[in-house]
């Protein structure tokens, strides 16, 4: 090989005299070593492991392997060659001519081979020693064999040389040494603002060599991101979308497109964009970036290529009919630009096709070719990428005599515009809204883009294409009513069309409305788009600023007005237009608020609308606002308009003897660093108020040290600067209404809340915060968070709440995998909570994989020596998120390797740490879980101490602090939730364990038991049979640190309310407390209720008693209701018939008065409206639970009427009794008016005392009616218990003397046995009916081995006790039917009489049941022979 040959190129010259002009010498100018500096590690020189001559070689080889590196990423970057021991070098040829020699080093890598060379001059330069940087590093791996060869060659000039081989033997004459990322590199900013430096050099010439240096520093390099990518594209089949995707990071990214088939279909630098011609079968795409680095970037989603759908197709076809304009209600026009070298002009003349005064351009249209000839002119040949972001700016001619702030400009910025090199891609831009204009006005149109900058070199050369066109709109020649019409159709197609996923690149959307607004139309209310946002910008110069563009936006708005709200008192009129453009803020006048009004057409002009508002603000100003009170003077009206004398008159007075003099002595102070002015703003009734605003303008070139003073510096200067100019100025100023405000920054603040610090911020801007990602995460180095600065000018600017950005990059799940992976130290234990806690906020987005990580976290960070309060806040807030999960398949996945009880464990163990290294007192209260850890003197627990959480907000279970509390007394406060007292015994316990003053002691509550996963509950719940065990309470914990408390004699008491642990129409049915036992389980623990016993309170209230500490709750028996909707169905049937057959038997008896002269009828006739209450309220209400006061009010009427039916029947009983088995003496004084005031008022008094006691017992959760408790169970199930018993007894009694009167009497000749045994049968029937004996089914449903059958039976009973009552004692009765025919009478009655064959009173036939208990054939017991009380 010669030196000709050589890829590389000369290593470096050493011989200033070689030109090297024969053999191309290529060397490399940029500044590599800075870089591989900042970004990377070199290694020690390593020695070669080996030289030998193998067979037929002709010099040494050395031989290296390359060591252990804990890196991913290894180069070899240098070769160190002693050259003095080789003894070739030091030939008289050489040394004699004193020009030296060339030293060829071949270096061999398994993938590659490199030859680096430089000069020598044996004998003329010392050490003899060279250091070779490679000017291409050699990646390599870890194991990987080098071999290093030699030869050199003499100089002659003018000819390329042949090397001969270097044959001295050497053992140490050859090392390498090796570069590696350094390890903080990637949150180095040194290392990265090197790199950008790097990179804005020219390149190197060297091939390969900018590559090899750029993979060397890539693993310091943030990944890259999409900037933007295509969402699903649908057309026409046969025609082309383009799909683009975009790549952003320090290093630009290989930007590829791939098909389902993994194949590449295009590549790009930064960007690709994919041509794809619609098929009829959906295209699938992906993109990726970098895919074969390291670095690879995959795009989540596929972006798919569809053709259009029928509807699609139909909508364009109308709306393409509305474009067209049959109707004649609008014209359209077309004007050419006339193209110059800077900007391409565009009039809109009169004289071509008649328009009138006002037309309103809605697009602007230019070939591809052309745009980007105009760009590249203005930014040079290599700048505008293919996909780029163009600024559209239209701006008046202001050649022409019009009036410059009566017209209106336009300038908006068009994302991700495809500009190809091609004249016959015509690229459209919608102005949005439209621009009016006038047709005999000039329009100056140009394009630019964002952030780059102009080159000097203007680049002339032909364009070929369709110069810049504008389309405009003109409606004014048309007055027809139908072309107002027109505009609803139109919208509602443009509506539909969007609605059905159209292509929104053909919604028309441009020219409908410019229509609209031509017509002066809305469609709709107007609804704000775009807001304008705010800007901070600096001053050039003398006073002078760049431009500002504020841009407003409002859908169905046909005119925008600006007004400027602030710093002035009253808001001021701007200009019209959608835009407000500054060419150059003035300083004083134009810094304050700005805020955008948009006025709808017709129907809706009333319905005006404003933006939110926009401050503009000068950099290099800070404005404050001074008010004072003057006491002096005396207030006139005309001291509120600003240009009256009056005003003048104080304002000159003020400025010469207060404010010039205050403004002199802050210049003085400040040392010429700023230049100070005011302005007097307003005054103001009040004596006087006088508002100022104080100018302090930064002047950079005057300052010889620091510039810049905090605002709040110079708050304070210019309180003490107003202070001191009182004490000698005339003016007498209230000194305590003195009040100073900054209007344009938020000061420096530390969010409490995850720590984070803000730096002081202009208003209207974002700020950064200064906490950056950890170095581990994947967006290392970048802001943990933003935050808003927000003011109105009038006032001092506050901050809006943060947004914590995500510090890692894709899924939860695989970031959390990361995390657990890392060592964590006492030195990134924070960083590690912290970012854990962030990761797991979603909840919803944990997986059972990131469960199992969290509790590896969590392990590490209990035993990473930092206690800090701050991690202990970050790992109780990962606690409550896990918590949140609602998804029990993912915590029982994840319970699997018992995670969720891992991370219990681990709580408590960081706990523990925490009071171990004494931190003191710590409490932490989230939503879901609260920590609390004392450390107490041994005399505050003489007594016991406690702790508790109080019922919380109705409607929601979140914890706040105050829920939370710690008590000295055994009972509990009141409304607690879950509370835990620990007895005094305790202390000798911790006697026995130590000497210490302080007791450590830690409580926990969690609001529920989603970490305690229990395969003893699992295993006692049976789908099949609806039975399930769970939780029933919260779960409540203590710990005594370093003592282990067990077979107490004083048990630890615990109080819980229990919770609804059912759904649906699932009952509890038992309850017991257990805690968790850490000797279950394999260590990882189980429900247990060894040691612990249950006492049922009033209310719901269960109290555990147990000897020993840990985590307690309570466990409850749930049954579903089996075939509930079939319950639902038949009692809903049910009620509805007995409600009919209720209503007619009350119509009946009501009608006929000797139908309710007697008392068991009239007794009947009140239990008949006893039931229609409670069925109808039934049917009406049980299950109208949206409404809280209503669903009360329907669980109180449905109780009352419940108790009052079973009352009415006890009534009915004692009836009974009185008439056949007392019968003598059986009269009693006012027994129905006793019996009324009973029956009807003792249920009252029973609801009325539920309702004082606890009006909430009425609120059940499921539906209307009283919650389980005691409420139920004493003022329910006990009231009809008794009643039941009670008529039972008289069942008996009464049935028995019917049976026994029926055998002295004997049978009738014309009657059998079997009919006689029908009528006894229909008297128990009769007699059960009336006195409510079917209430039995449903106290014997509580048994559950029968619980179903029993449910049934009590709901057809007693849902149809009103169609019993019906059939027995109406449809069955011959008086009945004869009072129906009294009501409906007919011309058949007659003969109906004389056919009938009736049961009745009188008859004695055998429809009818017996009369008395004497010897008459019936009896109607609602119709006895007695007198009326």
């Amino acid at each position: 090989m010669t030196l000709c040959d050589s890829p590389n190129g000369a290593g470096y010259l050493e011989n200033p005299d070689y030109s090297g002009d024969s053999c191309r010498d290529k060397i490399c100018g940029r500044g590599d070593a800075n870089l591989l500096r900042s970004c990377t590690d070199s290694h020690e020189w390593d020695n070669a492991m080996a030289t030998d001559y193998p067979e037929g070689a002709i010099s040494f080889i050395s031989r290296f392997a390359v060591p252990a590196i804990s890196q991913d990423s290894i180069h070899l970057t240098a070769v160190r060659v002693s050259w003095g021991q080789f003894d070739e070098l030091y030939s008289p040829e050489i040394t004699s001519n004193k020009r030296g020699a060339l030293i060829f080093v071949n270096i061999s890598t398994p993938v590659q081979n490199s030859v680096e060379t430089f000069w020598v001059y044996p004998r003329l330069t010392t050490p003899e020693t060279a250091e070779v940087t490679l000017q291409v590093p050699l990646p390599v791996r870890q194991g990987d064999n080098v071999a290093i060869t030699v030869a050199y060659a003499e100089h002659r000039s003018n000819q390329c040389l042949d090397p001969l081989p270097i044959q001295s033997t050497c053992t140490d004459c050859l090392s390498v040494q090796y570069r590696t990322p350094a390890a903080d590199c990637k949150v180095s900013d040194t290392c990265h603002q090197e790199y950008l430096s790097w990179k804005g050099d020219d390149p190197c010439v060297i091939v390969n060599h900018d590559t090899a240096i750029e993979e060397i520093v890539r693993p310091c390099l943030p990944l890259a991101e999409f900037q933007f990518v295509s969402p699903n594209q649908t057309a026409a089949e046969g025609e082309s979308v383009s799909l683009f995707c975009l790549g952003t990071g320090l290093v630009q990214p290989v930007v590829e497109w791939y098909d389902v088939s993994d194949i590449v279909q295009v590549r790009g630098n930064g960007s690709a964009v994919l041509e794809v011609v619609v098929d009829s079968t959906p295209q699938s795409f992906q993109c990726f970036l970098d895919r074969y680095t390291a670095g690879a970037v995959t795009h989540e989603t596929v972006t798919t290529v569809s053709s259009i759908s029928d509807e699609c197709q139909s909508l364009s076809a109308e709306l393409r009919l509305f474009s067209t304009d049959e109707a004649g209600c609008f014209s359209l026009s077309q004007r050419m630009g006339i193209e110059g070298l800077d900007l391409d002009r565009i009039y809109i003349s009169n004289s071509l096709t008649g328009w009138t005064t006002e037309v309103f351009i809605y697009q602007i249209t230019v070939s591809s070719s052309v745009l980007r000839g105009q760009l590249v002119n203005r930014y040079g040949q290599d700048a505008v990428p293919i996909v780029v972001s163009v600024v559209l700016e239209m701006s008046p001619d202001y050649f022409l005599s019009q009036p410059r702030q009566t017209i209106e400009e336009y300038r908006r910025q068009y994302d991700l515009m495809y500009v190809p090199n091609d004249p016959e891609t015509i690229l459209t831009f919608d102005l949005t809204p439209p621009l009016q204009a006038n047709s005999n006005f000039g329009w100056n149109v140009s394009f630019a883009v964002p952030d780059l900058r102009p080159s000097s070199e203007i680049i002339g050369g032909e364009r070929i294409g369709q110069p810049p066109q504008a389309v405009a709109l003109n409606c004014s020649d048309t007055t027809s009513v139908d072309c107002a019409d027109l505009t609803a159709p139109w919208s509602n197609a443009l509506q539909r069309y969007n609605q059905a996923g159209c292509n929104t690149a053909r919604s028309y959307r441009s020219l409908h409305e410019a229509y609209r607004i031509c017509r002066n139309i809305s469609v709709a209310e107007p609804q704000i788009v775009v807001s304008p946002s705010s800007a901070d910008v600096p001053v050039y110069g003398e006073g002078s600023s760049p431009g500002v563009t504020f841009d407003c936006y409002i859908e169905n708005a046909v005119e925008y007005r600006w007004y400027k709200t602030a710093p002035a008192p009253s808001e001021t009129f701007i200009r019209t237009g959608n835009q407000l453009v500054f060419q150059g803020v003035r300083e004083n006048q134009d810094q304050g608020a700005y805020v955008c009004e948009g006025i709808p057409g017709k129907p809706y002009e009333n319905k005006k609308v404003r933006t939110e508002l926009a401050t503009l603000t000068l950099t290099e100003v800070t404005t404050f606002k001074v008010t004072m009170k003057l006491l002096n003077r005396t207030y006139t009206e005309d001291l509120a308009v600003t240009d009256s004398e009056d005003f003048g008159n104080l304002q000159s007075e003020l400025e010469q003897s207060f404010w010039s003099s205050v403004t002199r002595n802050l210049e003085q102070e400040l040392g010429m660093r700023y230049n100070t002015e005011f302005e007097m703003l307003a005054f103001r009734n009040g004596s006087i108020i006088a508002d100022v605003l104080v100018f302090f303008r930064r002047l950079e070139g005057n300052c010889g040290g620091p510039c810049t003073f905090g605002d709040l510096a110079l708050q304070e200067r210019l309180i003490v600067a107003i202070q001191e100019r009182l004490q000698t100025s005339e003016f007498m100023v209230e000194s305590e209404t003195i009040n100073v405000v900054n209007l344009v920054s938020c000061l420096q603040e530390v969010y409490l809340e995850g720590n984070l610090t803000f730096p002081q911020t202009r208003l209207g801007q974002t700020a950064q915060s200064l906490n950056l990602c950890p170095g581990f995460t994947t967006r290392a180095g970048k802001p943990r968070a933003t935050r808003d600065c927000v003011g109105d000018f009038t006032s001092q600017p506050q901050w809006k709440q943060p947004v914590i950005l995500n510090c890692f990059a894709g899924d939860v799940t695989e970031n959390l995998d990361e995390l657990a992976k890392m060592t964590v130290t006492s030195e990134n234990a924070e960083e590690v909570a912290r970012e854990m806690a962030f990761l797991t906020s979603n909840a919803s987005a944990i997986s059972p994989a990131a469960v199992t990580s969290v509790a590896e976290i969590l392990e590490k960070l209990a035993v990473a020596n930092n206690t800090s309060p701050e991690v202990a806040v970050q790992i109780i807030r990962t606690v409550n998120n896990v918590l949140q999960i609602d998804n029990e398949t993912t915590l029982d996945e994840a319970s699997r390797d018992n995670s969720p009880s891992r991370i219990v464990l681990a709580l408590e163990s960081f706990v523990t740490a925490l009071h171990n290294s004494g931190a003191g007192n710590f409490t932490e209260v989230q939503s879901s879980v609260a920590v609390q850890a004392l450390s107490l003197p041994r005399r505050a627990l003489s007594n016991g101490l406690g702790f508790a959480s109080s019922l919380g907000d109705p409607g929601t279970d979140d914890l706040t602090v105050n829920q939370t509390s710690v008590f000295t007394k055994e009972d509990p406060p009141m409304e607690t939730e879950a509370s835990i007292f620990l007895p005094a015994e305790i202390l000798e316990r911790i006697s026995e364990a130590g000497d210490s003053d302080q007791v450590p002691i830690s409580f926990f509550l969690y609001q529920n038991s989603r970490l305690f996963r229990s395969p003893t509950l699992n295993e006692a719940t049976r789908p099949e049979d609806g039975v399930r065990r769970a939780v029933g309470s919260r779960v409540i914990a203590a710990t005594v640190e370093g003592v282990k408390i067990d077979n107490l004699r004083m048990p630890v008491t615990n109080v819980f309310s229990l919770l609804n642990a059912t759904s649906g129409n699932e009952t509890v049915s038992s309850a017991e407390c257990v805690f968790w036992d850490l000797t279950r389980n394999d260590g990882y623990g189980d429900w247990s209720t060894k040691g612990c016993r249950s006492e049922s309170l009033p209310n719901g209230i269960i109290r555990c008693l147990c000897d020993h500490l840990t985590s307690f709750a309570v466990i409850v028996d749930i049954h579903g209701q089996q075939d509930s909707v079939f319950l639902d169905v038949i009692s809903k049937i049910g009620c509805a018939v007995s409600v009919v057959a209720l209503i007619i038997t009350l119509v009946t008896y009501l009608y006929s008065k000797k139908l309710r002269t007697k008392r068991p009828r009239q007794i009947l006739i009140s239990l008949c409206f006893a039931l229609l209450g409670l069925y109808l309220i039934f049917l009406v209400g049980i299950e109208a639970t949206a409404s809280r006061g209503g669903c009360t009010f329907v669980a109180v009427s449905i109780h009352y009427f419940t108790l009052a039916s079973i009352a009415w029947m006890a009534v009915e009983a004692t009836n009974m009794y009185l008439l056949f088995v007392r019968v003598l003496n059986a009269n009693i004084s006012h027994f129905l008016l006793v019996a009324s005031i009973a029956a009807w008022g003792l249920p009252l008094v029973i609801v009325v005392i539920i309702l004082a006691a606890d009006y909430t017992q009425y609120e059940h959760q499921n539906y209307c009616f009283l919650k389980p408790g005691n409420a139920i169970y004493y003022g329910q199930i006990l009231p009809i218990g008794l009643v039941l018993l009670f008529n039972f007894v008289i069942f008996t009694l009464v049935t028995r003397k019917l049976t026994c009167a029926r055998k002295t009497i004997g049978t009738s000749s014309d009657k059998s046995q079997r009919q006689e045994r029908l009528r006894r049968l229909q008297n128990a029937v009769a007699i059960s009916v009336l006195l409510g004996l079917t209430w039995v089914f449903g106290l014997l449903s509580v048994i559950q081995a029968a619980s179903f059958a029993f449910q049934v039976l009590f709901a057809i009973c007693n849902s149809l006790q009103g169609l019993m009552i019906f059939v027995l004692f109406c449809a069955r009765q011959k008086e009945v039917h004869q009072v129906w025919r009294e009501m409906f009478p007919c011309k058949r009655d007659a003969h109906r009489r004389g056919l009938v064959s009736g049961t009745g009173l009188d008859s004695g036939t055998q429809g009818g049941l017996p009369l008395s208990s004497k010897g008459t054939k019936t009896t109607d017991f609602s119709e006895a022979s007695q007198p009326q009380s």
